[in-house]
């Protein structure tokens, strides 16, 4: 038996996510999983309420962002639109950083919201999108061909050079990729100054490039390349819910969604933002039971039954909500991870739940550490 790290919660949303995938077999779209529909936490969310001291009297936007984020240890991305020589001056004594946060950038015309590992600072109306841009970024990315679709959730780091181009940058994303991007003319000529984020997913790094330009991208091509495309009004991101608990929701409630029926009858998609679906999922998880806190050291377990779902999408979710790097073996065809499979696991470690995917359709998952090992099984 594996001894595993993860923990209930974990768990949790690692069957929810495929169970979601079974329920919705018949419909057109692929679900979000909750932390790419939500976001994970991150460095700049974990550290919202630890206490600020400054004084600032007239210093520039960019200056004093700059030896925030150095104090701090914090990444913030400035959107360009926002005027880096505006001055700030403020004067703050043991303030929560996410408030602090709110009266600097209030000088400057802009709003601030903590992001996963970094600040986005930006326009209101932009900031009010951020989440729900980055959450529909990870959605095209799902239509995207599976080679693709695995380097742009791929971490890699995030550095802007001193007078950049964001097409240079953009274009550096494709290659990185090995995917075709179009549209790229539609992004004016700028000079950027110098930032280093945190390493972001590529499909992350992607959607910040853009959104500065009202400009975001899509899924192209069967999924065979990407296109920037106008930031479309209202943004929304696309998630399935049961039947039942939308017909109960309040009419205002409704009002804000855009609902899509399910062939199966029992489920609709529902597109919205991410804070909307924050509600519903809140919602929805009430009436359930939760599942009790594992010992630290205990073995977890799965049970589960899936039909007839690609087996690549199904260890590319069991990797993604680990933790881990998913490895696919050169011989591995796309045909042999489109190959669907049925299978069901009760009290199964995570080797028996891999082995029973994969079986069925020829192959073998190999544990290694972080890594998900994924090849043809021996003859």
């Amino acid at each position: 038996m594996l001894q595993t790290t993860t923990n209930a919660r974990l768990a949790g949303m690692l069957l929810v996510l495929l169970s979601a995938m079974l329920a919705s077999s018949s419909l057109a779209r692929e679900p979000l999983d909750e932390t790419r529909l939500l976001g994970a936490p991150g460095p700049a969310t974990q550290s919202r309420n630890s206490p600020i001291t400054v004084q600032w009297q007239d210093v520039p936007v960019r200056e004093a962002l700059e030896r925030l984020a150095q104090s701090q240890r914090l990444s913030v991305w400035v959107d360009r639109r926002i005027d880096p020589t505006q001055r700030i001056t403020l004067s703050a004594r043991r303030t929560p950083l996410g408030e602090f946060f709110n009266l600097a950038t209030e000088q400057a015309e802009a709003k601030a919201i903590a992001v996963g590992g970094f600040y986005y600072v930006g326009p209101p109306s932009s900031v009010e999108e951020i989440r729900t841009l980055l959450a529909r970024g990870y959605e095209q990315t799902n239509q995207l061909a599976y080679a693709p679709r695995n380097a742009m959730l791929r971490r890699r780091s995030f550095e802007i050079a001193r007078l950049a181009t964001p097409r240079d940058r953009i274009e550096q994303i494709g290659s990185q990729a090995n995917v075709s991007i179009t549209g790229t003319t539609q992004v004016p000529h700028d000079l950027w100054q110098a930032n280093k984020m945190p390493s972001l997913p590529l499909a992350e790094q992607l959607t910040l490039l853009l959104v500065g330009f009202d400009l975001t991208w899509q899924a192209a091509d069967n999924g065979s390349s990407i296109e920037i495309v106008p930031i479309e009004l209202p943004v929304t991101v696309h998630h399935p819910y049961d039947n039942q608990h939308i017909e109960q929701l309040a009419s205002e409630v409704r009002e804000q969604l855009t609902i899509t029926p399910g062939d199966d009858r029992q489920h609709v998609w529902v597109a919205a933002s991410v804070e909307l679906h924050e509600q519903l999922l809140g919602k929805a998880n009430q009436p359930r039971e939760q599942a009790p806190q594992q010992p630290r050291g205990s073995k977890q377990v799965y049970t589960l039954r899936v039909a007839q779902q690609p087996v690549g999408k199904i260890v590319q979710a069991l990797a993604r909500q680990l933790g881990k790097q998913l490895e696919v073996d050169p011989a591995v065809t796309d045909d042999m991870l489109a190959k669907r499979v049925s299978f069901e696991v009760d009290q199964a470690d995570l080797d028996e739940l891999l082995t029973a995917a994969c079986q069925p359709a020829g192959l073998q998952a190999e544990l290694a550490g972080d890594t998900i090992r994924l090849s043809a099984a021996a003859n």
